[in-house]
């Protein structure tokens, strides 16, 4: 006879197949329903990746999140196929991000797997905006930061993306090209976190392109990203804001007294990163915010300059 507990673990691995096998029978059926339907089950569609969706955040074992993911994805493309999904907003699924563009052009919905390990996988589909009764397009996202050297420096398409989970988009317009700067996070390690601004367009052909050498003055003008490397177990300020700089000051002779002139800026204010020791120089797991000083990037001439020294508190 099986020891006790030989019998739960089988029992336990059943409950787990068959409530699987039940959420891939329900997802391979619910789109072709929803087509029936001729998109009036947006909430069921729903309904199906929040149940998927909650399995994969309680799960603890990597093969089964990986398993159900592929069939949340699955599912989730086929929904966006039906007339009207781009102004679905599927509030329910929290843990998936629902970004949209400044101009309103598409949204990117985006999410990711933390495994056992400490690392993450990122998933994204750029959704673009459509017709209501029209189906919009999408392009899916394939994160390869996992085996990519000097990401700073190369440009990207959707099969090559350095994935990220992206909480903000600032829009803009140079000359008749669309520049979307995208702040987001990764998770990098149990040891390493990174903050990190992007640049997507779309070319010519109206695909995605990731990556611009739109940053003056940090590293050496080559950079088409910039990623701030730091402790997992610090907390790092990478924030867009409109800030009034000081621009030049000038001298009143009447008044007797220097007279300051300020104009309004598009600004990414961030944390500088410091070690913690001057011997850890370069380790980026032993970096940490300074506290109080903040450097940032000031959107001028079509780029991004770097700048140093800036007041964060300042609004």
């Amino acid at each position: 006879m099986a020891p006790p507990h030989d019998t739960d673990e089988k029992r336990l691995l059943m409950r787990n197949s068959s409530s699987l096998f039940r959420i891939l029978v329900v997802s391979l059926f619910l789109p072709g329903y929803i087509n029936a339907q001729k998109g009036l089950s947006f909430h069921q569609a729903e309904d199906s990746l929040k149940t998927l969706n909650n399995k994969i955040q309680n799960s603890d074992n990597d093969s089964v999140k990986i398993k159900l993911n592929s069939i949340f994805f699955a599912t989730l493309k086929e929904v966006l196929t039906v007339p009207g999904a781009y102004r679905y907003p599927f509030d329910s699924i929290h843990s998936m991000g629902k970004i949209v563009s400044p101009d309103n052009k598409f949204r990117i919905l985006n999410w990711n797997l933390l495994l056992q390990n400490g690392s993450n996988r990122y998933f994204a589909i750029i959704e673009m905006a459509g017709n209501l009764h029209q189906r919009t397009g999408y392009f899916v996202l394939t994160d390869v930061s996992d085996t990519m050297e000097r990401p700073e420096i190369k440009r990207l398409d959707a099969d090559h993306w350095y994935g990220a989970l992206y909480y903000k988009i600032i829009w803009k317009k140079c000359d008749t090209v669309n520049l979307y700067t995208l702040l987001g996070w990764d998770g990098y390690s149990h040891e390493m976190t990174q903050k990190i601004i992007d640049v997507l367009s779309f070319d010519i052909r109206g695909n995605p392109v990731f990556g611009a050498p739109l940053f003056r003055n940090r590293g050496n003008g080559k950079n088409m990203r910039i990623l701030f490397k730091y402790s997992a177990s610090g907390t790092m300020i990478l924030r867009y804001e409109e800030q009034k700089l000081t621009t030049r000051k000038t001298w009143n002779p009447r008044k007797k007294v220097f007279e300051f002139h300020s104009e309004k800026a598009d600004l990414i204010v961030c944390d500088r990163l410091i070690p913690l020791e001057p011997s850890f120089e370069g380790l980026y797991q032993f970096y940490v915010p300074a506290g109080d000083v903040y450097d940032g990037f000031i959107f001028t001439k079509c780029a991004w300059e770097f700048v140093e020294k800036l007041d964060a508190r300042n609004n």
